[in-house]
């Protein structure tokens, strides 16, 4: 099913999902992201800044994950790097503890389950967030999933390819 803006419709998961579920290589992206500057006092273009990047995450069933970014920057800026560690889905909720990106200390980023469908050359999963650490995450993420304004609630879809 697709929303009036011709978007798929994503259902809330059905049942309780599990690290079983998760197992197996997740990709968010390619996505491209663009920034405008402008100058403050006369409003005209100040020049753009383009970064394309790509996450793959590999879960596997016993708890535990990989994950590896690689973004390009003005194609001549190229960052990129791999964290590992455990994760654990509460409910709706999808912990992933690791280093940063940066190498330094633990980081706990979560993400509110959203939506799961599978379909026969891959399964979506769709998520609300990042959160991290101790960041209090608004409950009308967890709740609401009907409205209008829902579908703009910061969510994102990793996608298996089976």
């Amino acid at each position: 099913a697709f929303d009036d803006s011709g978007n798929l419709i994503i259902p809330q998961p059905l049942r309780q999902l599990t690290t079983a579920d998760l197992a197996g290589v997740w990709i968010d992206g390619p996505n491209r992201m663009t920034t405008d500057y402008v100058h403050s006092g006369s409003g005209k273009s100040a020049g753009r800044d383009t970064t394309a990047y790509e996450v793959k995450t590999t879960f596997k069933s016993d708890g535990t994950y990989s994950s590896f970014f690689n973004s390009v920057r003005k194609k001549y800026e190229q960052e990129s790097g791999t964290t590992t560690g455990p994760y654990s889905i509460d409910g709706r909720l999808l912990s992933i503890q690791g280093k940063g990106y940066n190498g330094k200390g633990t980081v706990t980023t979560k993400w509110v389950i959203r939506g799961w469908m599978e379909l026969p050359s891959m399964t979506v999963l769709e998520l609300a967030g990042p959160w991290y650490d101790d960041a209090p995450i608004p409950e009308v993420n967890f709740t609401d999933f009907s409205s209008y304004e829902s579908k703009y609630r910061g969510t994102t879809r990793w996608i298996r390819l089976k």
